[in-house]
């Protein structure tokens, strides 16, 4: 991604509290365990995220991606 990419605003506020998680390298069980998730509803909110940034396939670290954005990222 550019430097000049956004968070999209699409993205829930849970969505948004996973993507924090996510940045600072949790895993899927630690965060899942701390927001009182389960592992499938991670799962989920991890491939919205992707599909919402563009992500295609399993290829393209989720966390890299996040940590890259600019702008929005402040709030991540």
């Amino acid at each position: 991604m550019r430097g000049s990419a956004r968070f999209p605003r699409s993205i829930a506020p849970r969505g948004m509290e996973v993507a924090v998680f996510i940045k600072d390298g949790k895993t899927t069980d630690e965060t899942a365990q701390v927001l009182s998730l389960s592992e499938k509803n991670m799962e989920t909110h991890r491939s919205n995220i992707r599909k919402k940034l563009g992500l295609r396939g399993n290829r393209k670290n989720l966390r890299s991606q996040l940590l890259c954005l600019s702008g929005g990222a402040e709030h991540l």
